[in-house]
């Protein structure tokens, strides 16, 4: 049982981790295109691909 928490909790960080990279590599192309930071959009953007992603029940 435990094992098997571990192992979904462990994937829910890697799944953050990887949604907070994503956010920031948006963020970072928009600032070295000499854009307005828009953090509302980048982070909608991130939060629509990923919200089907189920880990816990």
């Amino acid at each position: 049982m435990w094992i098997k928490t571990h192992e979904k909790l462990k994937e829910l960080a890697v799944v953050t981790a990887k949604c907070r990279d994503e956010v920031n590599w948006l963020r970072i192309q928009q600032f070295k295109k000499g854009e307005r930071i828009d953090f509302a959009k980048t982070g909608k953007e991130v939060y629509e691909k990923y919200s089907s992603y189920q880990i816990l029940p």
